[in-house]
């Protein structure tokens, strides 16, 4: 497992910038386009908050922050060329709380973006890359909107209720894959 207390903020980032490497080349070879994952830039941060509404969220601040007890991250997805999603996501780094949290996820709104309708899995590829790369044994999404349950629900992640928020749920081992209908990995 990933020792959270002896490693330094600089390790965990590189550590989730080598998962995102990893899933770009693999998303690249298989969908023939040139897509990259990385850490979300001050512009992409800027264009999701102020151009991608009605959804409203502060996507605006620290593309990283990794303090004593969360490590919090927003990534990006450009497909040739074309700034496509944005996702924040988070972990607790305390035993009883080990699990990768997708916490928001955001499409670009053109029509016109080449992965239109599949951004979202490609930031469930990216998430449990990173938790397989630092040993996060589930991945969370946090209070799904209805219309993408389904898709979470196709990729193989699970709906639960937990009080007064719902998650849809994968368990991560080395072996675990994503059911896939828009990508074939």
């Amino acid at each position: 497992m990933f020792d959270y207390n002896i490693a330094e903020s600089n390790d965990l980032k590189s550590e989730i910038l080598l998962a995102c490497q990893r899933v770009s080349a693999r998303l690249s070879d298989v969908s023939g386009m040139n897509i990259t994952l990385s850490l979300a830039s001050d512009e992409q941060l800027q264009e999701a908050h102020y151009e991608w509404q009605p959804r409203p969220f502060n996507w605006v601040g620290s593309q990283f922050d990794d303090h004593e007890s969360v490590c919090v991250f927003k990534l990006s997805v450009v497909a040739e060329n074309v700034f496509c999603g944005v996702l924040k996501a988070s972990f607790e780094k305390e035993p009883d709380h080990n699990s990768l949290v997708l916490e928001r996820v955001r499409g670009n709104p053109s029509e016109a973006h080449p992965l239109k309708g599949r951004v979202l899995d490609v930031f469930c590829e990216a998430a449990l890359e990173i938790a397989k790369s630092i040993d996060v044994p589930r991945i969370d999404g946090e209070d799904p909107i209805d219309e993408i349950i389904d898709i979470y629900e196709g990729l193989g992640f699970e709906l639960e209720n937990r009080g007064l928020h719902d998650f849809v749920t994968l368990s991560v081992t080395s072996g675990t894959k994503l059911n896939h209908s828009k990508f074939s990995l």
